[in-house]
């Protein structure tokens, strides 16, 4: 059984859209590229990662399976491709960073990337954008050096150790006429 990382990446954005039109978009593919791509996989898998139903679309248990452990299977591989390529390029590192998704770099984080990048030229910065839960295993299961996160209940964790850096200013926004 092989699956490429390019299909890892393709099951993960259908599994997470639940629809293959929206993922083949967010993909940057035609929907019967990524159809074929999904039933090329189920095929080597053996086993369907989908229940079409018409216009709706689920996941199968083997599928909710994937989409929770591939996320980091993934993310390990790509740092081992990472590591390799630095090695080759002579690079004495790569610092893996986890934000939280959804989450904006802003000005004094620019300027932090760019001032580490410049004061230590041989390691690279490789940023990952991911869930809370994503970013804990990540650091964790020692895929990430460093995650960017809001606090939630990191002070209870021992093995962590948390630095405060600044505020984040939260907003509600609605209709007016609400």
């Amino acid at each position: 059984m092989v699956m490429t990382p390019t299909q890892i990446e393709y099951f993960l954005m259908a599994a997470r859209c639940l629809n293959f039109t929206e993922a083949a978009n967010r993909l940057f593919i035609t929907q019967p590229a990524l159809s074929r791509q999904i039933a090329a996989i189920e095929k080597e898998l053996g086993f369907d990662l989908f229940i079409r139903d018409g216009k709706t679309l689920k996941l199968t248990p083997a599928g909710e399976v994937l989409l929770e452990e591939l996320p980091a299977y993934l993310m390990h591989y790509n740092k081992i491709i990472e590591k390799a390529k630095a090695k080759s390029h002579g690079y004495s590192g790569i610092l893996h960073i986890g934000m939280l998704e959804g989450s904006i770099l802003s000005e004094p984080f620019t300027h932090v990337f760019h001032d580490f990048t410049r004061l230590y030229p041989n390691i690279q910065i490789a940023l990952e954008s991911l869930s809370y839960t994503g970013l804990i295993k990540g650091i964790n299961d020692e895929i990430l050096d460093i995650i960017v996160t809001l606090n939630f209940d990191l002070n209870e964790r021992g093995n962590l150790k948390t630095i405060h850096i600044g505020k984040s200013e939260t907003y509600i926004v609605l209709k007016k006429d609400l």
